[in-house]
């Protein structure tokens, strides 16, 4: 068995997780800097968004050429749509996104994951930030070293999330139905 990282990029265009990812809204940029820092032996498994090929979601906004840079990458595999997203996640060594809510899923499962760009789950302490290289390096090394996501971190970051939501809910209702 070996390991691997799994990218799960983000469905493009996603146009409010695009304007806070920032650079990293370029998932080649992602896709190289993680094999640039990649441990030895390790590679990177890619599958895109459900939604990316599914016109009453989105637009195609990756073209021929985008897969065909992907392809040409040493150590990156581009799985088929079929395979269960939980199953990649399950057999991964670590999980690398841009947002996507499978981050959070992927640390619920155990599995450490190196977020790049702002998302709504960069104050969670179990997501691992990536805004440099030197970032990635570290998180690779922190990944190394057996990090593992805390399960009391993820329920006391579901717990605030709920917490506010069921606040701001009610305001909202209240000001628009008056």
């Amino acid at each position: 068995f070996w390991n691997f990282v799994f990218f799960a990029p983000s469905q493009q265009p996603e146009y409010y997780g695009n304007l806070r990812t920032g650079i990293f809204e370029d998932h080649i940029l992602v896709l190289e800097l993680l094999k640039s820092n990649l441990p030895d032996n390790w590679a990177i498994v890619y599958k895109e968004h459900p939604f990316q090929f599914a016109e009453k979601y989105s637009s195609i906004s990756k073209d021929k050429i985008f897969y065909k840079k992907i392809k040409k990458m040493k150590n990156v595999h581009i799985l088929s749509q079929s395979i269960n997203t939980y199953d990649v996640i399950s057999k991964s060594s670590a999980i690398a996104c841009t947002g996507s809510t499978v981050g959070v899923d992927a640390m619920m499962m155990g599995k450490p994951c190196i977020v790049f760009g702002n998302c709504w789950f960069n104050s969670c302490k179990s997501s691992i930030n990536v805004k440099t290289n030197r970032d990635l390096e570290e998180a690779f090394k922190k990944i190394r070293d057996g990090y593992k996501p805390s399960e009391i971190d993820l329920m006391s970051f579901m717990d605030h999330i709920y917490n506010l939501s069921s606040h701001v809910v009610p305001l909202f209702i209240f000001k628009h139905f008056k």
